[in-house]
């Protein structure tokens, strides 16, 4: 369905509380803005993402929705297209876990021997040889 009169409707009953409504509208709408979060972010996890979080978005403000200024599927795109670009923008040491300070916690560990193990096993190395 992508007659603008049922999306406004069904986004003005889905601003109500209506759940059923919220639920077509989703069945509706979500193939069209996934598409669109895949084109900015070009990862199928980020735009999954990115989608649940706009559609909760889309459901919180609902009632904010004036056909008066912009055809539904606009209204929504343009919050899922802003997201998007959020995402983007966001630094990616959120996905670091954080320590007691709340700083990112950079665990880069190498399990290659470092600078002192390298000494001594070439000392070894050296006494061994003699």
């Amino acid at each position: 369905m992508t007659d603008p009169m049922q999306l406004a409707g069904l986004l003005t009953r889905a601003g109500g509380g209506d759940q059923q409504a919220f639920a077509q509208l989703y069945r509706h709408t979500s193939a069209r803005l996934y598409s669109v979060a895949l084109r900015v972010l070009q990862r199928n996890d980020w735009a999954e993402e990115v989608l649940q979080d706009c559609y909760v978005k889309i459901w919180q403000h609902a009632a904010e929705y004036g056909a008066d200024k912009s055809q539904p599927l606009t209204w929504m795109t343009s919050i899922v297209r802003n997201r998007c670009i959020d995402w983007l923008r966001r630094p990616r040491e959120e996905c670091l876990p954080e320590n007691e300070d709340g700083e990112p916690v950079y665990d880069f560990e190498d399990e290659a021997a470092g600078p002192l193990q390298q000494l001594l096993s070439t000392q070894d190395a050296a006494w061994l040889a003699r």
